[in-house]
């Protein structure tokens, strides 16, 4: 009811004809209608920044109802109540709801805890992993060694083309970890 007023009170501005409206409205058409300066313009100036957005869609497609209804009453002498002017809007907008993409909600990614546990003082670590890029049909076998402050000692990768197993892919990594040990003098 209250976006029925704010249309009545717009109405009345731009055709600046005296609508009836029941009693129990008067106050708030009245408090509505003093905050409203002569220049719509002025009224979209102030107003429109504080607008949650689906309120300023409500405003814009009342505007333009609002015009359109004007433009065919002084052109072409057809007149629209505001009720239907209303109902138009408010069917516009439901529409527009509607036409509105969904947005979709992002699978969430599990992550774990993935930091480095270091070996004991004096002693080296190699970790290795591998990954598979199955659209692509690349593996890579990685193995990295660490110091026991984390330092970075050496590391080595191959890749390789063609689709295998996780578990295969994985071996390979442990066997190319093995080079790397001696390739280190370890």
């Amino acid at each position: 009811m209250f976006q029925f007023i704010i249309l009545y009170v717009i109405w009345a501005r731009l055709t600046q004809s005296s609508l009836s409206v029941p009693n129990n409205h008067k106050q708030i058409r009245d408090s509505f209608s003093s905050s409203i300066p002569n220049s719509t313009f002025v009224v979209l100036t102030i107003r429109m920044p504080s607008l949650k957005h689906g309120d300023l869609i409500w405003v814009a497609v009342t505007l333009w109802a609002i015009w359109y209804a004007r433009r065919k009453a002084i052109h072409e002498d057809i007149y629209q109540s505001p009720l239907s002017t209303h109902n138009f809007v408010t069917s516009f907008t439901a529409d527009l709801q509607l036409v509105q993409p969904k947005v979709k909600d992002r699978p969430t990614v599990q992550s774990s805890n993935t930091n480095w546990i270091p070996p004991l003082a004096g002693l080296m670590k190699i970790n290795v992993d591998a990954a598979l890029a199955k659209n692509l049909g690349i593996v890579v076998a990685t193995a990295v060694a660490r110091d026991f402050v984390g330092r970075f000692l050496g590391a080595s990768a191959v890749v390789m083309e063609g689709s295998l197993e996780p578990e295969t892919v994985e071996a390979i990594s442990c066997k190319e970890g093995l080079p790397l040990a001696s390739d280190l003098l370890l």
